[in-house]
């Protein structure tokens, strides 16, 4: 049966069931790591390191160390998906539960669902994801990368449907993240339309000029005397040279029509 294997030293209760439980496995099919790799296709340092709880293993190794031992692989993805959990939810720091579906009202409250929804799920590797979504581009990396991250949420029905499918939830649950998903850019959209409205309603900034007494230069005040004591040739000449400006402008012909009649002599 080989060495005895080192005392299980983790902080991660859900990693460490899921050791005893393949250290149980191996143990019950009488197999050393050595012919258990023979079984596996896998090396045998590779399945030691699994059941050695220094870290979560890979979902492929863990399946494939539960074949080789003639166990149920459900029970074994049951268990690597619990210690995934556990594992994604220390590295962060710790706040409100996430809402359910139901009860999600903005951005970020369906973020915080999607992120408890990909940590329950195992948070499986991005490729993982790319893979289980489906056809290539539905749920590229980058954009999973983002959603796990809480730094975007699905841009559209089918990057949501492939982001539901990478995290192996039922499609009979899918109409309510739809509800919760359709809610929030609900609710984005009409805020952005009401703010367009204010602003094209609200008139934009306006400068305004101090209200103080109106100063008027020395040039202006002799202007205003000078045209108060025109002589009566000077008055005369200055309102022929307006009438010709109105005239070669086209405006007020009968104004000038009456200015320039004849006088009428005036009998006594």
């Amino acid at each position: 049966m080989g060495r005895t294997e080192k005392k299980i030293e983790t902080a991660n209760t859900a990693l460490r069931d899921l050791v005893k439980w393949l250290r149980a496995c191996r143990k019950a099919a009488g197999l050393t790591y050595r012919e258990l790799a023979v079984r596996t296709g896998l090396h045998a340092t590779t399945l030691q390191r699994a059941a050695s709880a220094n870290t979560v293993p890979g979902l492929n190794v863990v399946l494939a160390y539960a074949r080789g031992c003639d166990m149920l692989v459900e029970d074994a993805h049951l268990l690597w998906k619990r210690a995934r959990r556990e594992q994604a939810r220390s590295g962060r720091p710790g706040g409100r539960p996430a809402p359910a579906p139901s009860l999600v009202s903005d951005r970020a409250e369906l973020s915080s669902a999607l992120r408890a929804l990909y940590e329950e799920a195992g948070a499986p590797t991005l490729r993982d994801m790319e893979e289980r979504a489906g056809a290539f581009g539905f749920l590229p990396r980058s954009s999973a990368h983002r959603i796990v991250n809480k730094q975007a949420v699905p841009r559209d029905r089918d990057q949501l449907h492939a982001f539901l499918r990478a995290c192996e939830v039922p499609e009979n649950r899918w109409k309510e993240w739809e509800g919760a998903w359709g809610r929030v850019l609900r609710a984005e959209k009409q805020e952005s339309e009401v703010g367009l409205e204010a602003a094209t309603v609200l008139p934009g900034p306006q400068f305004y000029r101090p209200m103080v007494p109106h100063q008027r230069s020395d040039r202006a005040h002799a202007a205003d005397l000078e045209t108060l004591l025109l002589s009566p040739r000077r008055l005369v000449e200055s309102g022929a040279a307006a009438m010709t400006r109105i005239r070669s402008r086209g405006q007020d012909r009968v104004r000038l029509r009456a200015l320039s009649a004849p006088v009428e002599p005036t009998l006594f």
